[in-house]
């Protein structure tokens, strides 16, 4: 993923309510800022901004994508079952 790409984000180590709907990387632009930040938009506009370490959003996102595989896996086998159960019946 890119700096300055828009991305969901499903689970944020944070204190933001509600429930965050949209999130932007943004980069440090001198003199400003010099961490990486998240914008988060809440339900109302509202937006707040949370410095990130890009490790720990990498570390989010590989497990973001381990479980979305570990999900499509269980849905395969599960349809297999259900395919193997109806031809016996």
């Amino acid at each position: 993923m890119e700096i300055g790409t828009t991305a969901k984000v499903q689970r944020v180590q944070a204190t933001i309510q509600p429930l965050i709907q949209q999130a932007v990387i943004t980069t440090p632009t001198p003199p400003q800022n010099t961490e990486p930040s998240i914008i988060c938009v809440d339900q109302n506009q509202k937006t707040t901004t949370v410095p990130i370490n890009l490790n720990d959003l990498i570390s989010i996102i590989r497990e973001q994508q381990q479980q979305k595989q570990q999900l499509f896996i269980q849905q395969k086998v599960q349809e297999a079952l259900i395919q193997q159960i109806q031809s016996n019946a």
